[in-house]
């Protein structure tokens, strides 16, 4: 059965992100509603190997800005 990755809104107005298994994209949306949320963006997750982490799409490294120069005089 596939895995649902979905967005929704609780009672309280605040975001929810969560996944669920369901047979079809409709049954995922049903579940979910019974679940009390209001979904806002579902999409199949992508299926990957087990044991297999998430891929990133590209590394972020931080560096420290270097200081600038002394001023002599």
């Amino acid at each position: 059965m596939p895995t649902y990755v979905y967005r929704a809104i609780d009672q309280h107005g605040r975001e929810v992100r969560d996944r669920v298994e369901a047979a079809s994209d409709v049954e995922a949306i049903q579940e979910i509603r019974r679940k009390g949320y209001f979904p806002t963006k579902i999409h199949e997750a992508l299926a990957r190997p087990a044991g297999q982490r998430r891929a990133w799409g590209r590394v972020v490294q931080w560096h420290r800005r270097p200081r600038p120069p002394e001023r002599v005089g």
